[in-house]
């Protein structure tokens, strides 16, 4: 079947359903409305029935018990049916505001710079400690030293009151006392400003036991380990290991090098420890069939204190995956050092690209030096160095990777695929081969969310192989385009599955057959503009995770897609990469903030035909500075044979979508220093696949070219930019 004839087919099955006449709105309705947004900075509201906004009223919430301000009235900006905007006013001071829609026929209110909490992660991933740690991540989430979170019993009793130990705009820490009764609690963040109207219930958290301290501690030199760097001490450790694994324990490792000969299996509830990194070397011998891993486990066990050299290897430490990504999980590398290098000795180019394609046909990777799945995943404090891929981690919830040095080897990467709360923090991330590439976060077939991410204070650089992204997002297909009805009940039903596995590049029912975790987007018709999460798939009903405000009729576009939610790029340090960050496809309320680009393809948000209809909405680029802007063989996808850095919007259509892909875009605070540009590239001069574009407060300095737009746009909203030695301040292509 045609693409084309099974989208016809689909609406023409949908306008036999029951009467699904649109009814007018009167009143406006609110989907979205952009923030954090201080003084004289311009706000974008979506929803419906916008088009006749009279008028637009803004009041500063007070920060105590007061009472409101007068309104200050501000003109509507490029007010349509599915958006406006409008500028808080500059002498309103900075803070939490309450903003009114006003038409004939009535009116709208929202709340700006409140709390929106995505994610809560503690010192132990998805629980935290009595004198631990709990993080609360998300927009808005400290606004000032005084942010409060409460942690309630069930009958609502508080039991303590914090303010936080760091905190950004994105995430908070608070220290929790020692005196804190394990059990889970409930959770109330106030941001610390807007008095009530600031604070937000954040959810239930649990208070776990702290760790224990190992009921034994074993010493394999106690069953025959000498540790002299000669004799093979493979079996006296594995021997330790399982006399630890009896009543769960620790085996520690004196000083000595350690030669082995097979893989060592940790076993859950063990840690394998040495006396210091570097006074404790495991050392393997040159394999003629390596095994899988050097070091495995199927989770619940720690590696810490210990350096790891090997030459003929596979993956190095593979913890968690087995027999599936989900069921393992809780592994912890502390202050471990790996050096595993394949590519060793006098090796010629043909045996050193024979031994690379060997790596692939084995692992399908070219060789992990860690991979590890499932929740709590911890690695700190670590030097990680391998033949190919630094890390993959599959399926990580509640991950927490921090101040570690790792290195992409000879066509080497790192992957976050499927994960649902990863932090990565404090960590320099380089390529050591000319081969080497970057590594990207993004769902996979089995687990379609790659949701509540955040990339905080990393170095990215010398990544000079494949497409040379730092951080991109690629992901999977799709498993919907098409028309939609409603059918009570929060639900809505597609066309039959067999007209949307027509579409090329859905991903098979038989991979995700409930769907679960899916965004939908509502791309055109009656509603556009929302998104839920998909709950479940059964046959042709869908069941959401939230009613739409809007129901949808025949008009109305939907695109369901694997989540790529929440991701948040804040104050990293990228050098010598081809892009540094690419939100590539999907993407939705994800924020690029803070970060320092030199010569790299810049800060781009694509959405596109990526094997099916991507939207991308509510992406927000605050604060990013671009240095050197040169590109040489980099950009998006390594396009660019030698041109500008880049920060802006894209879209490559799909022919049979004439919908906007990217919606709800802010470029605001951004400095371009030098031979960088800002673009809003649409590419269809047929119809606007960019809708409601803030390009705002933004430097561009020593360059051919401030702001490029190409293609029909709709909504693009340019102002207080600044030029400096810029041949062009603005061109339309």
């Amino acid at each position: 079947m045609h693409i084309g004839d099974a989208i016809t087919g689909a609406m023409s099955a949908l306008l036999g359903w029951v009467g699904l006449v649109g009814v007018c709105v009167a009143a406006p309705s609110i989907f979205y409305a952009s923030d954090p947004v201080g003084p004289d900075e311009t706000v974008l509201v979506t929803g419906a029935g916008l088009e006749e906004i009279d008028s637009i009223f803004v009041q500063r919430i007070p920060d105590d018990a007061g009472t409101l301000p007068p309104p200050i009235r501000v003109d509507p900006v490029q007010p349509s049916s599915t958006s406006v905007k409008f500028t808080i006013p500059p002498e309103v001071a900075s803070g939490m505001y309450r903003y009114t829609l006003a038409t004939r026929d009535g009116s709208a209110s929202g709340v700006l710079n409140a709390p929106a909490v995505f994610w809560s992660q503690g010192d132990r991933g998805s629980c935290a400690t009595p004198g631990g740690v709990l993080r609360i991540l998300g927009r808005n989430i400290a606004r000032n030293e005084s942010a409060t979170l409460s942690l309630s019993t069930s009958d609502g009793a508080i039991v303590v009151a914090l303010h936080p130990q760091r905190h950004t705009m994105w995430d908070a820490s608070f220290s929790l006392p020692t005196s804190l009764d394990v059990g889970i609690y409930r959770l109330r963040l106030q941001n610390g400003q807007g008095g009530a109207l600031g604070a937000v219930d954040a959810g239930t958290f649990g208070i776990c036991r702290s760790a224990m301290r190992p009921a034994v501690s074993i010493d394999p030199k106690s069953f025959g380990a000498l540790g002299d760097g000669h004799a093979d001490d493979t079996a006296a450790i594995a021997h330790a290991l399982g006399e630890a694994a009896k009543n769960g324990g620790e085996v520690r490792l004196p000083r000595g090098r350690y030669r082995l000969s097979d893989a060592l299996h940790i076993p859950a509830g063990v840690i394998l420890r040495g006396e210091r990194r570097d006074l404790v070397a495991l050392i393997w011998k040159d394999f003629e069939s390596p095994p899988s891993a050097l070091v495995e486990g199927g989770g619940d066990f720690s590696l810490e204190d210990v350096t790891l050299y090997a030459s003929n290897h596979l993956h190095v430490v593979d913890g968690g995956c087995a027999p599936q990504p989900r069921d393992g999980g809780k592994v912890r590398l502390h202050r471990v050092t790996i050096r595993a290098s394949a590519y060793r000795g006098h090796i010629s180019a043909a045996d050193a690209n024979r031994l690379q394609q060997s790596l692939y046909r084995a692992t399908g990777t070219g060789a992990d030096t860690l991979r590890l799945c499932g929740p709590d995943i911890e690695v700190t404090d670590s030097d990680i160095y391998g033949s190919s891929r630094a890390f993959e981690l599959l399926a990580p919830r509640h991950a927490y990777i921090a101040r570690n040095k790792f290195y992409n080897g000879r066509g080497g990467w790192y992957a976050i695929h499927g994960g649902d709360g990863v932090i990565l923090e404090g960590n320099v991330v380089s390529g050591v081969d000319v081969t080497a590439s970057g590594g990207g976060v993004s769902p996979i077939r089995t687990s379609l969310v790659s949701s509540n991410v955040l990339f905080y204070s990393n170095t990215f650089e010398r990544m000079y192989g494949w497409d040379r992204e730092a951080v991109t997002t690629d992901g999977p297909g799709g498993f919907y385009y098409g028309a939609v009805a409603p059918i009570g009940d929060g639900a809505i039903s597609i066309a039959s599955p067999s007209t949307a596995a027509a579409i090329p590049g859905s991903i098979s029912f038989a991979d995700s057959p409930s769907w679960a975790g899916a965004t939908l987007f509502v791309l055109g018709g009656r509603g556009a503009g929302q998104f839920a999460t998909v709950e479940a798939r059964d046959g042709e009903r869908i069941t959401l995770d939230k009613p739409l405000q809007i129901e949808p009729d025949v008009s109305s576009i939907v695109t369901i897609v694997p989540a790529r939610t929440h991701h948040l790029y804040v104050d990293n340090y990228f050098s010598d990469v081809g892009i540094a960050v690419q939100l590539y496809g999907t993407a939705l309320e994800s924020y690029v903030v803070g970060n320092v680009s030199e010569r790299s393809g810049g800060f781009v948000d694509w959405a596109l035909w990526y094997h099916h209809v991507q939207a991308s909405w509510g992406t927000q680029f605050l604060d990013n500075r671009i240095l050197d802007g040169n590109v040489y063989r980099g950009g998006s996808n390594a396009a660019t044979e030698a041109g500008d850095s880049i920060l802006g919007a894209f879209v490559a259509p799909w022919r049979h979508n004439r919908t906007p892909l990217i919606r709800g875009t802010i470029i605001r605070g951004n400095r371009l220093e030098g031979n960088a540009h800002i673009e809003i590239n649409g590419r269809s001069t047929e119809f606007a696949s960019i809708k409601d574009v803030i390009v705002e407060a933004n430097s561009i300095e020593h360059a051919d070219v401030g702001i490029v737009r190409q293609g029909l746009l709709d909504g693009v909203y340019r102002r207080k930019n600044a030029f400096v030695d810029v041949q062009r301040s603005e061109v339309s292509r």
